[in-house]
């Protein structure tokens, strides 16, 4: 269940509410949550939704949180379990990089955490209708539900002072003024539904929030009188004409009306943007991952941002890890081992079979060093994601009793067909689990692709002999890629990567589930990365193998081998 938070504070307004009410009624499996409902003023707000609004207490169902708070405070945020994703909606306080998804519809001061998602289509409703911008006749004055500086009855105060309610027809929309007080102005004590019909006026004067850009994205003019600085910091920023702070600035709302031709036109990110709507676009979204480290189950903190994923960074494991924004479409089939393995090593797998198959012959050896000398029955060896079996066949070679895990029908096949080795065509999730151990479990980059890494190192726990290996090859999380640049990086890092490890963190971890790491490999060695991709036939070959020593004993290789015991 997703809960939509809006904030009731006083002095924030009924912007965040409506926004909220409004999404609910569009996303289904969405309920709204207030933390106390003892304000009057906002029960007709739900008088059609009362039914999904909770009230104190967080369902234990919740998946997922959206704020709309403006400034969302700590206790807030330890209302919900840790696992919760908790998403931002314009939020601007000071709790917002624990945010797990940040979207910024409206614009934003500097200074920020860099949002996922920024864009002023999502103000895009399906009702919405623009109109052609034509001279002012009606004015519509609304700052919002609450209004805590009374800005609509000094703007109407003002308007009537200076004679515009006779040349213009006045709507004020508040529930406080009395009609008989402004018996020159249309007094409406509350609109359902402002934002599908404000086409109604011509121009709208208001504050910085969302009256005013759900206006400017149907081309009615609109005019800000703000009740803050940092309302008027946002509105500068954003380009919008302004006519007051805390009150209205009677010389510029005079000149500005005496010449409405002069209001500045909507902004072009509004008139052409595509059509998205806040609901369609959490609907088309289905997270994967988790904002919780997947070893100690702790939350990290936040080192990267796009549109499609968070990455965290756990300290106490020493991990990078990713929340997804919607679920990859990778699929582990043919393609990958052909178009994409040929793209990023200029050979298809099968091409590359022997190369692969001689460098497991190597990963053996590192294997069978930790392994008593004598056998009286075969060894065991799983090798998870085998592919199309080059490691698979270099174990059956040197005497193992081997068997192979695929999830790529073909590969599988191949391996059955061609190889004559055993494999199981399944995910290692659904790997079954028998009596007999194996005396080695090893994944060749595979280890990064699982989402619960827990549940998976459990399980090879579980599967693997008494003094049994674990070898595995993965990205390296501290190797000279992430140092030279984490941006890119973690920006270039292929999205069904869920987690990236370190050398470092890899003996603690290991350490959790009965093993002891015996040798780490640096591989993936790259050295002349540091001078700007200069490629390895531009150093002369001592100085590029010593450079190549010097990476290895730093443990600066892109990628790296792990090679563990079971105690």
């Amino acid at each position: 269940m997703i809960l939509l938070i809006p904030t009731l504070k006083k002095g924030r307004g009924s912007g965040h509410l409506k926004r909220m009410l409004r999404l609910h009624r569009r996303l289904p499996g969405s309920s709204i949550y207030l933390e106390r409902n003892d304000n009057p003023v906002w029960f007709p707000f739900f008088d059609d939704c009362r039914a999904d609004v909770t009230v104190g207490k967080v369902p234990s169902e919740t998946s997922a949180a959206v704020f709309d708070s403006f400034r969302t405070v700590a206790k807030q945020l330890k209302t919900l379990p840790s696992e919760t994703i908790r998403i931002g909606i314009d939020e601007g306080g000071r709790f917002r990089s624990r945010f797990d998804y940040l979207i910024d519809i409206l614009p934003s001061v500097r200074g920020r955490e860099k949002p996922n998602y920024e864009s002023l289509s999502l103000l895009n409703r399906e009702d919405f209708k623009k109109r052609r911008r034509k001279t002012v006749r009606s004015i519509l004055v609304s700052f919002g539900g609450e209004d805590a500086a009374e800005l609509t009855r000094k703007t109407a105060e003002f308007l009537i002072s200076a004679g515009w309610d006779r040349r213009y027809s006045i709507t004020v929309l508040s529930p406080r003024l009395n009609p008989d007080h402004y018996p020159t102005m249309n007094i409406l004590p509350r609109v359902k539904d402002l934002a599908s019909c404000i086409t109604d006026w011509d121009l709208v004067l208001t504050h910085f929030g969302l009256t005013a850009f759900e206006a400017l994205f149907q081309n009615v003019s609109v005019l800000l009188i703000n009740p803050t600085r940092y309302h008027r910091r946002l509105t500068r920023k954003a380009g919008l004409p302004e006519a007051g702070l805390c009150r209205p600035d009677e010389a510029l709302l005079n000149e500005w009306l005496s010449h409405p031709e002069a209001i500045p036109a909507p902004l072009s990110e509004l008139t052409q943007s595509g059509f998205v709507t806040l609901s369609g676009f959490f609907a088309a979204r289905e997270f994967s991952g988790s904002p919780t480290c997947p070893v100690c189950g702790k939350r990290g903190k936040a080192v990267f941002r796009s549109s499609t994923k968070t990455v965290y960074h756990c300290r106490r494991c020493s991990l990078f890890y990713e929340l997804l924004w919607k679920k990859p479409e990778k699929r582990y089939d043919k393609d990958y081992f052909f178009q994409e393995y040929s793209q990023s090593y200029g050979k298809t797998y099968l091409e590359d079979f022997d190369s692969i198959k001689e460098n497991g012959f190597l990963r053996l050896k590192e294997i069978e060093r930790l392994m008593p000398p004598k056998f009286e029955v075969k060894r065991r060896l799983l090798d998870v994601g085998c592919a199309y079996g080059p490691f698979l066949q270099a174990a059956a070679e040197k005497g193992w009793d081997v068997c192979g895990c695929e999830v790529c029908g073909e590969a599988a096949g191949y391996v059955e067909k061609n190889l004559r080795l055993p494999v199981r065509s399944v995910s290692f999730e659904d790997y079954p689990e028998s009596g007999l151990k194996f005396d080695a479990v090893v994944m060749w980059f595979v280890i990064e692709h699982f989402e619960k890494l827990d549940e998976i190192l459990k399980k090879v726990s579980r599967i693997s002999a008494s003094n049994g290996v674990f070898a595995f090859s993965t990205p390296n999380g501290s190797g000279w890629s992430r140092r030279k640049s984490l941006k890119k990086f973690l920006e270039r890092s292929p999205e069904d990567h869920y987690t990236i490890l370190t050398p470092r963190g890899v003996r603690k971890i290991l350490r959790r589930y009965g093993y002891r790491v015996r040798k780490i490999r640096m591989t993936g060695i790259h050295p002349e990365r540091i001078f700007s991709d200069r490629g390895a036939d531009s150093f002369p070959t001592p100085i590029y193998r010593i450079l190549c020593t010097v990476f290895r004993i730093l443990r600066w290789g892109d990628t790296f081998e792990v090679y563990a015991q079971k105690k």
